[in-house]
């Protein structure tokens, strides 16, 4: 059936593929043809060793820009300096996103801090729709104009 993952064929056993999941399918956006993958942004928000409580990636298309809402638990000094760090660490993991951004086709990542608490509220309103609440997952990478919580309800 359809489970909408990403999978990589590593090898073969006879003449059955080894597989390994790389990722769920709907993490992928795509504003000015860089094509990110939610693996990509989770490499770089590893890079930087961040402390989060959450994250959301937003693809906002009308600007060309990527949002990041994040709910830190050590909340950094300077919000500026970490989202050019994100972006560059972005961009070293997707040739076609440090394209995109030299050429100025796509802005400048944009960090929105979210107030604690926030994942938590997030997964009430996800288990009051009916998700179960021990299988409660977010998709990391998703588009602006598709995402229907409220994100800058909660900004700190």
């Amino acid at each position: 059936y359809a489970m909408n993952d990403i999978v990589r064929v590593v090898g073969f056993i006879d003449k059955m593929p080894l597989i390994v999941f790389v990722q769920k399918g709907n993490g992928i956006t795509n504003i000015t043809g860089e094509k990110l993958h939610e693996g990509q942004v989770l490499t770089a928000l590893n890079q930087l060793q961040l402390s989060l409580a959450f994250a959301q990636i937003l693809a906002n298309e009308e600007k060309s820009q990527y949002e990041a809402y994040l709910e830190f638990e050590n909340p950094p000094h300077d919000l500026k300096q970490l989202a050019n760090q994100l972006d560059e660490a972005i961009a070293r993991n997707n040739s076609e996103y440090a394209e995109k951004r030299n050429s100025g086709r796509l802005h400048p990542l944009i960090i929105f801090p979210l107030k604690n608490g926030t994942y938590d509220q997030i997964k009430k309103m996800g288990v009051k729709a009916g998700q179960n609440e021990s299988q409660f997952k977010t998709i990391l990478l998703q588009y602006a104009s598709k995402y229907t919580i409220p994100l800058r309800n909660y900004l700190a």
